[in-house]
């Protein structure tokens, strides 16, 4: 007697496929062959630890050259005290005869306080009797000798002198982050990088207080200037180190977390991309998406691929089936834009596949079986002699 079974081909060749599931992902045997430029290491506690040392030298190197980069530019670029464009000067006049804006005091001396001047988009000033005078790359002194000479010059005072004062500069720092922008304009002592980010100077509040709670949520500083990026360090840094910064187009930014996670696999309960404000170890990774999946994780190999400095690519992989691996994970600090898998048990893919048969070869082979024998009742296969 034959039963006209077509099982076992078809278990065969949905075995064959099962690494072909999108749900699954590729397997971790896959993975462990290293393709061109890529580096594998399975890490032990005491690589974790040697790699977190690396990592956190690297990190203060970084700052170390940030931080030299930044008072290097403010030592090529002093601030001169010069008046620009935009700024708004408050001027004081005294003479002994002439205009007729104020009055003496009892020593005959007359003082005229001029309405606030601001400096034109040429460099120039307009004041009372006298044609437009050119002040910008001036100091606030050589300004007030220039307008002594011209008022000297046409005779209008006697014995004129002045006084130049910046009342608003037009020169300063922007800060940007959280979706707000402030402009702090530049004072006589100047700002520092962690001024600027506070919004203090000299135990003022400048106004800028938004700086504070934005850096709850950005931990990155960009330090730009004429267009350019100059040095980029952590907020913590920027806040502990003293870093003059320079007027003008001088531009200080916060941005996002510096180290951000790719969760993949269907070994993990809620892959996605993370994102953290430091160094961060692998264990508190997995823990932050949810942990692995009891039910499907291939907890033999935990694997984190991060780019390294010379532009190649390493594998690093943990043995979660050990408390080794534990440890390991514990010690072992991830990089930014790091990618960490975690995929399915082998039994997983091999129960999908039965799964698979159950619901589509069963089905298809009782309706062959049904619409191919003369006679017999359904799903009871009809027995023919040889």
């Amino acid at each position: 007697m034959k039963t006209k079974l077509l099982y076992f081909p078809l278990l065969a060749a949905v075995l064959g496929g099962c690494t072909q599931f999108p749900s699954g992902g590729p397997g971790s045997a896959t993975l462990l062959h290293p393709s061109a430029g890529e580096r594998i290491q399975t890490v032990t506690p005491e690589k974790a630890a040697a790699e977190a040392k690396n990592l956190r030298n690297q990190q203060r190197q970084a700052v170390a050259h940030a931080v030299a980069t930044l008072r290097e530019y403010a030592k090529r670029h002093p601030y001169s005290g010069t008046l620009l464009a935009g700024d708004v000067l408050q001027i004081r006049l005294w003479s002994y005869s002439g205009l007729n804006l104020s009055s003496a005091n009892g020593s005959g001396l007359i003082t005229t306080n001029l309405s606030p001047v601001t400096v034109d988009p040429q460099g120039r000033i307009d004041l009372p009797y006298l044609p437009s005078l050119q002040v910008a790359g001036d100091t606030p002194a050589i300004a007030a000798q220039a307008i002594v000479k011209a008022y000297a010059k046409r005779q209008i005072m006697e014995a004129p002198q002045a006084q130049v004062r910046v009342a608003h500069q037009a020169q300063g720092v922007w800060v940007y982050g959280a979706g707000n922008r402030h402009f702090l304009p530049w004072t006589p002592r100047g700002w520092t990088l962690a001024q600027a980010l506070s919004g203090v100077s000299g135990g003022n509040i400048s106004g800028s207080g938004w700086a504070s709670s934005a850096m709850h949520h950005s931990t990155t500083v960009h330090v730009m200037a004429h267009g350019r990026m100059l040095a980029s360090l952590p907020i913590a840094q920027a806040l502990r180190k003293h870093i003059p910064l320079v007027p003008g187009e001088r531009l200080v930014e916060i941005s996002g977390a510096p180290v951000r996670v790719s969760i993949l696999g269907s070994g993990m309960r809620k892959p996605d991309i993370y994102g953290f404000d430091g160094n961060i170890p692998v264990s508190e990774v997995l823990a932050k998406a949810g942990g692995l999946n009891g039910n499907t994780a291939n907890y033999r190999y935990v694997l984190l691929y991060h780019p390294e400095a010379n532009g190649r690519t390493e594998l690093a992989v943990f043995h979660w089936d050990s408390g080794a691996g534990f440890l390991a994970s514990q010690r072992y600090l991830v990089r930014n834009n790091s990618v960490l898998y975690v995929s399915s048990q082998p039994i997983i893919k091999l129960n999908r596949a039965l799964n698979l048969l159950l619901n589509v070869a069963l089905p298809a082979q009782v309706f062959k079986e049904v619409f191919t024998q003369p006679t017999g009742a359904i799903g009871i296969p009809v027995q023919t002699s040889n």
